[in-house]
């Protein structure tokens, strides 16, 4: 017998499920305990049993969260025509059979989109504060792991003695040592000439002296 050729069964179904607040009303004092909730679905497993010998409470809760998951499309587009609608008339009807059957959980759908919606505020609205913390234990994360590659940098460098110094310049660079060579060359040269210079033109002046 299929679900909608069994409508006396599962209406009955239903009714047990609205007097065990506990396991649909988040803010029922019941809800939250365990013992209760199981008893709840003993309930509704027992009822089940009539039609479905082998039934267990997986598929209790199945058919609950199915009832449920059709009458809150119902229900939404019921909202939603009221919002759009421009008179009574426009207010879309239910085509569920059942869909009254299940106006009790109607504030439970609502609620629990805003609570949905309200965690969602909290995780996005982060206050100033925490991101600047944030920021700044970012960075100096950043530092200091900079600082410590750089330690690592140093610690790799070898050291190098200055003996080790001018052995590595002399045997490493002999262009270098030629080219300096070469210029104390001629700066030796210059200074060669300028003496020279010097000397004749002291004997220029020696020579006018004694012809006069």
């Amino acid at each position: 017998m299929s679900f909608n050729d069994n409508k006396k069964f599962w209406s009955e179904f239903i009714e047990i499920y609205r007097d065990q607040r506990s396991l649909w009303d988040v803010k029922h004092k019941n809800y939250s305990n365990k013992h209760l909730r199981k008893e709840g679905y003993t309930a509704l497993i027992d009822k089940t049993k009539e039609i479905f010998p082998d039934c267990e409470e997986k598929f209790v809760k199945a058919k609950v969260e199915s009832l449920r998951a059709s009458f809150r499309r119902e229900l939404k587009k019921v909202q939603s025509s009221k919002r759009t609608g421009s008179g009574q008339d426009d207010v879309y009807e239910p085509s569920l059979w059942y869909y009254d059957l299940m106006v009790f959980t109607s504030d439970q759908e609502v609620a629990r989109k805003g609570v949905s919606s309200l965690e969602k505020r909290k995780r996005d609205e982060v206050p100033l504060e925490d991101e600047e913390e944030s920021g700044e234990d970012k960075l100096e994360e950043r530092v200091t792991t900079l600082d410590d590659s750089s330690r690592g940098f140093e610690a790799s460098v070898p050291t190098v003695s200055s003996a080790q110094c001018v052995t590595l310049s002399d045997s490493s660079a002999p262009s270098t040592s030629a080219a300096c060579t070469q210029k104390r060359a001629t700066r030796k040269k210059r200074n060669v000439s300028a003496l020279d210079k010097k000397q004749e033109n002291f004997l220029d002046a020696a020579t006018t002296v004694l012809t006069i």
